[in-house]
């Protein structure tokens, strides 16, 4: 950009995200590679305003869950702790029942009832 007095604007720092697929068979690495060579070859367009620009690429569920990755583990592994312990209180309680009817049904049989199907 141009004032009209002949110097160039200062641009503030912003940044710009962009989604993509890599190609078959590509990796971050190259990625990378690629978008500093694209990075080094836009630089001269845009002169001193482009100083400290820089471009790369990381995997999105990085980008996405960042900070936050070890809180939602913790989470899921709680809510997994929880269910198991509620599953297992379950099942206590069924065999239990089972255990307290064992006796019954061996009383019934001993007077001569016949057996449930």
């Amino acid at each position: 950009m141009d004032s009209g007095n002949g110097e160039e604007q200062e641009i503030g720092k912003h940044s710009a995200g962009v989604i993509a697929r890599l190609a078959q068979g590509q990796s971050l690495a190259a990625a990378n590679q690629e978008l500093v060579r694209h990075a080094i070859t836009i630089e001269p367009m845009f002169g001193r305003r482009s100083l400290g620009w820089s471009a790369f690429a990381i995997p999105l569920a990085d980008d996405m869950l960042g900070a936050i990755r070890t809180q939602l583990l913790m989470a899921q592994w709680s809510a997994l702790l929880l269910l198991l312990g509620t599953v297992s209180s379950l099942v206590g309680l069924g065999m239990l029942r089972t255990a307290q009817r064992a006796v019954e049904f061996g009383i019934r049989e001993a007077l001569g009832a016949q057996p449930r199907r």
